[in-house]
């Protein structure tokens, strides 16, 4: 403090106005030292911690906010992915589709079940089992379009339906086993290659364009019923010669008459192999 009062001093005494400015510049330099000097003197007292204000980015602001935020609720307010509806059935525009499935040891009584909607307009529907070549060959239709709703009446067995216009036989065995001499029936093209029937007056029914000179029809065809909206085919067949390939059986679907304006939907396909003792093995 003496050293300021010497200097003030000299300032009221001096004449010289630059000697005056150099001398108030450096008392002003030599006050604001001393000042920061104390004020360091009290933090390292007092051990305050010191910090700089600083313009930080708004990203680096959220950022820092969010780490912040308990990691449980990071998790609760994340959304989860929507998933993706399965479709209820598959959409069929081609004319063939292949499918395989598991062989077990019994195939002799093997239960066919398709689900499915139909067309909209005419088309055919077969499926058929890929067996051992000189075997008898294993093939059931689905759907015919002289079929649909043909009101002729029928008889039906495990393995055919007889429509007749006419009643006349009680039982497809004995239609079979005595088949009308000057009738025409119209039938599958695997009953025809297996001659099923021994009678000349056979018509197989992806060649006919109507019934109208028809009286009898044998095929493999049974009537589809409804469940749920859809269509529910069903047959039993003799899968014994099937060709085994890697433990599995090769099924083809023919449909001819689909296409991208004409789709078909299957729903499902069940193979069951039913097995000695009512077991059943899908």
């Amino acid at each position: 403090m003496e050293k300021l009062r010497k200097l003030f001093l000299f300032f009221i005494n001096s004449k010289d106005l630059f000697r005056t400015s150099l001398i108030c510049s450096a008392c002003l330099i030599f006050v604001t030292g001393s000042y920061l000097c104390y004020r360091q003197q009290q933090y390292l007292v007092s051990g305050q911690k010191s910090f700089k204000l600083a313009f930080l980015p708004i990203s680096s602001v959220l950022n820092e906010v969010k780490s912040h935020i308990p990691i449980e609720i990071q998790q609760k307010v994340k959304l989860a992915p929507t998933p993706t509806p399965k479709p209820d059935a598959q959409t069929i525009i081609s004319n063939n589709a292949l499918f395989t499935s598991k062989v077990m040891a019994f195939r002799n009584k093997t239960f066919v079940k398709i689900t499915y909607k139909p067309a909209l307009h005419p088309f055919k529907f077969w499926i058929s089992l890929k067996t051992v070549e000189g075997t008898k060959p294993v093939s059931i239709l689905i759907h015919h379009p002289l079929l649909d709703n043909l009101s002729w009446s029928h008889v039906t067995n495990v393995q055919y339906t007889l429509y007749q216009r006419e009643p006349k036989y009680q039982s497809v065995e004995e239609f079979i086993s005595s088949p009308p001499k000057d009738a025409v029936i119209g039938t599958d093209q695997v009953i025809i290659d297996q001659k099923i029937i021994a009678q000349n007056n056979i018509e197989a029914l992806d060649d006919l364009a109507s019934l109208e000179n028809v009286d009898f029809i044998l095929t493999t065809y049974h009537k589809p019923f409804e469940e749920n909206g859809y269509l529910v085919s069903e047959a039993v067949v003799d899968a014994s010669n099937g060709d085994i390939v890697n433990d599995e059986l090769l099924w083809t679907l023919y449909m001819p008459g689909l296409s991208v304006d004409n789709p078909l939907k299957i729903k499902k396909v069940d193979i069951v192999y039913n097995q000695p003792g009512n077991i059943e093995y899908r």
